[in-house]
């Protein structure tokens, strides 16, 4: 399933947790179209529709991992990835290096750095 809430500049949201989404959707609505899906499935028809300008992708999903998603955002385009997780393990960490995200965030989430992360995007 797909929620769409709708401005100009696209913010994709992949995280199994409804509330956290709803929460960054919230956040962000108000200045850009917030996309938000809970597996990696919907994630790949998400992007067949939309092209966002930054993607906040959990590590853990239920029918896989988000770094599956990684693969194909970076082979494809050059969107900013920021991982989101709550495994504060050095393999996650090394994962997403490897994987080049812009960001590894850890859970709970800050969203006051969320919002710094989008504004130092916008200015690049």
């Amino acid at each position: 399933m797909i929620m769409t809430i709708s401005t100009e500049k696209k913010i994709l949201i992949v995280d199994d947790d409804i509330d956290l989404c709803t929460l960054i959707g919230n956040r962000f609505r108000d200045r850009y179209t917030v996309i938000m899906v809970h597996t990696v499935k919907d994630a790949y028809a998400a992007l067949k529709q939309d092209e966002p300008f930054i993607i906040f992708l959990d590590y853990n999903l239920p029918d896989g991992f988000g770094t599956d998603l990684l693969n194909t955002v970076n082979l494809n385009k050059a969107i900013p990835v920021v991982m989101m997780t709550g495994d504060d393990s050095r393999e996650v960490a090394n994962k997403a290096a490897a994987e080049k995200v812009t960001a590894l965030l850890l859970k709970p989430l800050d969203l006051v750095k969320l919002e710094t992360i989008i504004e130092g995007i916008l200015l690049c």
